[in-house]
């Protein structure tokens, strides 16, 4: 698991770095990751990746962490006013989906995509960058069930970000190859 969380502290790095501008300026920016349990995690335990991130770049990127564990993306929609809007960040990083694909069977992708797509629209209209953060393994089992809706699911995420011309991170793929490199 540690593994997992530097391979995507190092995304993540890059991307705010690089694919954010940040290197550019000199004054500390807001950043916000939105999400799930992934979101929470991250930033609750001492080695998550927005730990990291801050340790590693502590005067120059404020980060806040709003992720809430077993949030569907409708709940995660919710709290796009009080926990991005409000905060005004120059960048929202998105992570949603992956409660609604293994608890909610029924929701389908169009309804998930959609509220994705609404947290988009609501942050590029008050100027916040989006990126969206590709749903990571259930579990170990790539064949599973539930990975096989995810990979379906990143695909889909990973077109309408070409569509929305926004940055798409895919965190899932490495974190495959980490997991076929150990076996």
């Amino acid at each position: 698991m540690m593994k997992y969380l530097k391979i995507f502290l190092v995304i993540i790095l890059i991307f705010c770095f690089f694919g954010g501008g940040f290197y550019m300026y000199k004054k500390p920016h807001t950043v916000v990751f939105i999400g799930d349990s992934i979101t929470y995690y991250g930033d609750n335990l001492e080695e998550g990746f927005i730990q990291q991130l801050r340790k590693q770049l502590p005067d120059k990127i404020n980060i806040i962490s709003a992720g809430i564990p077993g949030e569907t993306s409708d709940q995660i929609l919710a709290r796009m006013e009080n926990d991005v809007i409000n905060n005004n960040p120059e960048v929202v990083y998105i992570l949603a989906g992956i409660n609604d694909i293994c608890w909610e069977p029924d929701r389908t992708y169009h309804v998930i995509l959609n509220n994705i797509s609404q947290m988009v629209d609501n942050a590029l209209e008050h100027n916040i960058k989006p990126v969206i953060l590709s749903l990571t393994l259930y579990t170990e089992d790539f064949e599973g069930e539930k990975n096989i809706k995810i990979d379906e699911f990143n695909e889909m995420l990973k077109n309408f970000s070409m569509e929305k011309n926004i940055q798409f991170i895919d965190i899932n793929t490495p974190l495959k190859d980490e997991i076929r490199n150990r076996n």
